[in-house]
């Protein structure tokens, strides 16, 4: 009986894009594709034929929905060099205003090596730098996180990385996250005031509850780990690919954790 339902609603979906862009040239852009059952696939694919004057642009990691959902050749992007990633790093570090950019220059060109010629990588570790010494880049550098075997289902090194460094506080906040479906819109102001809800943000002596809350919001728009929204003035949970692998598990590290007890805040 659901599956008829599911059916049924899918049916009505079809017939509303039908009617919406039978007689118009459009471009459909389905993002971050993760769907991999084929049945499922397939009902999309049927949803999606409305208009030969359609096309439709899908994009994911996976080669093999890839492959099972297009009509053409999967098209590869090549990724970034290492030169790429390193100018990346520079920019969100603030590289350039350091007064010891000689020292800091070939540890931070080792730390790029290991960004996989991923931009998200670089960027996290980028503002993960920012305002670090040395000593510091050179721990990034040298940590055994970067040992640890990674394939398309796990998270990247540079964002556990970032995630380690975050406060308890922080990693509550993050974790929080989680309730909220991929690509969700939320305001800033209506996250903030979840979080102080739900006590995961106390005021101190020289901050207000508020103030922490947008302190918080902009480390993790620095990590990558929210993103502003391209369609409203909120902004839009970053939870797409590799981030929401590394929501799922910063949520089961949180819960591993307290059944050991409860986290020291």
């Amino acid at each position: 009986e659901k599956g008829s339902e599911n059916l049924d609603t899918l049916q009505l979906i079809s017939q509303r894009l039908k009617h919406l862009l039978e007689d118009k040239k459009t471009l459909l852009v389905l993002d971050d594709l993760w769907e991999a059952d084929n049945s499922q696939l397939n009902q999309l694919k049927l949803m999606l034929n409305v208009s030969s004057k359609m096309q439709v642009l899908v994009t994911t990691r996976n080669i093999d929905i890839a492959r099972k959902f297009c009509t053409v050749e999967p098209y590869m992007l090549d990724l970034l060099d290492n030169d790429m990633c390193w100018r990346i790093i520079k920019q969100n570090s603030g590289f350039e205003s350091r007064s010891d950019k000689e020292q800091v220059e070939p540890v931070g060109q080792k730390i790029a090596r290991k960004c996989g010629g991923l931009p998200l990588a670089a960027q996290a570790l980028g503002f993960l730098l920012s305002g670090m010494d040395l000593s510091d880049w050179k721990a990034m550098c040298n940590s055994d996180i970067w040992d640890e075997p990674f394939s398309d289902s796990t998270v990247l090194p540079s964002l556990k990385l970032s995630y380690n460094t975050l406060t308890p506080y922080l990693r509550l906040c993050f974790a929080y996250c989680g309730i909220f479906p991929k690509g969700h819109n939320i305001s800033k102001d209506a996250l903030i005031q979840q979080w102080i809800s739900l006590g995961f943000i106390e005021p101190s002596n020289n901050f207000s509850a508020i103030q922490l809350g947008e302190k918080y919001v902009r480390q993790f728009l620095g990590m990558s780990f929210l993103q502003h929204s391209k369609w409203c003035m909120g902004l839009q949970k970053h939870m797409c690919g590799v981030i929401n692998q590394l929501k799922w598990w910063s949520m089961s590290s949180r819960k591993a954790k307290t059944l050991h007890g409860s986290v020291q805040r």
